[in-house]
């Protein structure tokens, strides 16, 4: 059975902390799809419902997950120069307090009991102007680097997908509606030939699509943002290819497509898309 944690912030109750415009559509994007495809008992969280009490609260429950249970966590809003997970609530004059640290998330991850485990980060913790990064005034020297504590995050049956390599920035786009990794892997989930086999999809192969796609469509703005993966899943593991319904098209009716019916009546929705 699917568990899932979904969590997109775009706005915070900080005014000292940046907007984005995509990350609350990532959340429902991918919570949707997971569902309408796996079902499940799955959880979104946006904007203010993703304080970090209830971020714990939602973890705490995973804990009663099975063996048997595929958990999938995906988080895509701001990350820290100082490796937090910012989260709604966030003070900038205490993240470490306020925020979701890579150190807590290790341990959170820890006590669920699921042999396999899916967390998908799109954000990054490299700071940048207009990036998924925030910008902190002092960052310690001493601060492990955000590669080794993602790494001590991930192993067999822990796979770990974030949006950038460690240094990087990581971006959204206000035209496609989503970060650069969350629309690659809405993309790669629902089957393009080059991740199917069998008429199943290989997680590796999507990995790799995913990866790919990113790289291009960072290239295209003129920027370089590579995506990484950590750890491994225990196991053969395969999905169906996944695909939109209830759902998501509640979530997203305009990308719903017209139907032709008998009726010529029914063409006209289809001249709109036209014109």
């Amino acid at each position: 059975m699917l568990r899932g944690l979904f969590i997109g912030i775009d706005r915070h109750s900080s005014a000292s902390i940046n907007w984005l415009s995509c990350a609350c559509r990532d959340a429902k994007a991918v919570h949707a799809l997971f569902t309408d495809t796996l079902g499940g008992h799955n959880t979104l969280l946006v904007d203010e419902q993703a304080t970090r009490e209830k971020i714990k609260k939602r973890f705490e429950e995973l804990q009663n997950a099975s063996d048997d249970d595929l958990v999938v966590i995906s988080f895509s809003g701001h990350g820290t120069q100082t490796h937090e997970i910012v989260t709604y609530d966030a003070d900038v004059a205490n993240l470490p307090g306020t925020c979701i640290a890579l150190d807590a998330l290790g341990d959170w991850l820890s006590k669920i009991p699921a042999r396999n485990l899916v967390l998908v980060l799109d954000c990054c913790f490299s700071g940048g102007m207009g990036s998924k990064g925030l910008q902190v005034d002092v960052v310690a020297r001493d601060i492990p680097s955000a590669e080794s504590r993602l790494q001590q995050l991930s192993g067999k049956g822990r796979l770990i997908l974030t949006a950038s390599s460690a240094s990087e920035p990581a971006w959204e786009s206000s035209k496609a509606g989503h970060g650069f990794l969350t629309r690659s892997l809405l993309d790669g989930l629902q089957g393009p030939a080059e991740v199917v086999d069998g008429g199943k999809l290989s997680i590796y192969k999507l990995l790799d699509y995913v990866t790919k796609r990113v790289i291009d469509s960072a290239a295209l703005i003129g920027k370089i943002q590579q995506p990484s993966v950590r750890g491994s899943l225990d196991g053969d593991i395969t999905w169906p290819v996944f695909s939109p319904g209830a759902l998501y098209f509640a979530a997203f009716p305009d990308l719903r497509h017209p139907v032709a019916l008998a009726d010529i009546q029914s063409l006209a929705e289809f001249d709109s898309l036209l014109n």
